[in-house]
């Protein structure tokens, strides 16, 4: 199955099960945006790989947690991720 033009937030991308699931998506040709909170140098490793095997691929230091941080996240590093990540913020937080 292809995920071709589609924007997913996998959190905790950086290292383990997040890792091994942005792995996949990437391979299914998703748009990938990977939170981390403390794994800037795990991120920046995966985020380089991942773009040079063609992917298109962000990496945000954010508490998922806490939605105006990933706002935040959007605000300091803006990109063409930034009104997909805006939806998924609003979207979140009608079930709340």
């Amino acid at each position: 199955m292809t995920l071709e033009g589609r924007v997913v937030l996998v959190t905790g991308g950086a290292r383990r099960i997040g890792r091994t699931i942005a792995v996949t998506l990437a391979q299914r040709r998703a748009r990938l945006v990977l939170s981390y909170r403390t794994a800037a140098r795990e991120a920046g490793t995966l985020v380089k790989a991942m773009q040079r095997a063609g992917s298109e691929v962000l990496a945000v230091r954010a508490d998922v947690s806490n939605a105006a941080d990933i706002v935040m996240a959007f605000i300091d590093d803006p990109g063409s991720y930034s009104s997909c990540t805006a939806e998924l913020i609003y979207r979140s937080s009608e079930k709340s």
